[in-house]
């Protein structure tokens, strides 16, 4: 057991080398160095294809003819107001529009989407990591956070989901629901109409991909606890409270 912590630990260490001229320590948005950042977002990305590189040439399965084809008959109402079996979720419906306007039934466009998307996840995770390990004070936070976001892509239980054209509202709600906590963690830093804007933009994203973000919220809620107590001290409250009444008119 030493011996694997001490493999860790040096792995940890020599990630986190690598990444320090790329992580910013505390996430300081003012001061964020956009290539860099986009450099990291490249990596996992280019670690999403690599993983799911042998399911790219895959074609449609399953439920996947008679959904894409029924969303290119019908257009953005498909599945509204059925009696039964219909969601509101017009994200979804877009996704498939705009692959078939560009990939036609070439099914190599839909599964680099649902890729695009985990990859998506995966980086708004490394910002959430990163915050986390900072509010605790934790020993090569941004190198363990990066591990993470690698650990998220690979990780066999999210392989249907990414795999399975039908099955994107998970990996499209996570990203959004990813991203939006995000920007959480910023606004609470220093707070922002404009941060509380779009945090309530990218929760609507979500939510109108799939209902069980509607909990998200509530997750946010217990992040700003425990942030408190970790600090000691209460983040910007009007953004947040703002942020707050907002979520609530938009699940009421």
């Amino acid at each position: 057991m030493e011996k694997q912590a001490a493999i860790i630990t040096g792995a940890s260490d020599g990630i986190e080398r690598l990444l320090h001229p790329v992580a910013l320590d505390g996430w300081n948005t003012s001061h964020i160095d956009l290539k860099r950042e986009l450099l990291i977002l490249f990596f996992i990305l280019s670690f999403a294809v690599l993983c799911y590189l042998t399911i790219i040439s895959n074609y449609f399965v399953s439920d996947d003819f008679s959904l894409i084809e029924r969303v290119v008959q019908q257009g953005m109402f498909y599945s509204w107001g059925e009696s039964h079996g219909g969601f509101l979720r017009p994200i979804i419906i877009l996704s498939y529009l705009i692959d078939y306007k560009f990939w036609n039934l070439n099914p190599v466009g839909y599964h680099l989407t649902n890729i695009i998307f985990h990859a998506i996840a995966a980086y708004a995770l490394y910002i959430i990591s990163c915050n986390l390990m900072d509010k605790a004070r934790y020993q090569n936070g941004r190198a363990l956070s990066f591990l993470a976001a690698c650990l998220f892509v690979a990780l066999p239980c999210h392989s249907e989901s990414v795999s399975w054209i039908a099955g994107r509202t998970d990996v499209i709600a996570t990203a959004f629901g990813f991203m939006a906590t995000a920007v959480f963690f910023f606004i609470m830093r220093r707070g922002s109409l404009f941060l509380s804007g779009l945090a309530l933009l990218l929760f609507s994203l979500a939510i109108l991909t799939k209902e069980s973000i509607i909990v998200l919220p509530f997750i946010w809620f217990l992040l700003y606890v425990y942030c408190w107590r970790v600090e000691n001290a209460r983040p910007s409250n009007c953004s947040l409270i703002t942020l707050g009444l907002a979520c609530f008119l938009l699940i009421g």
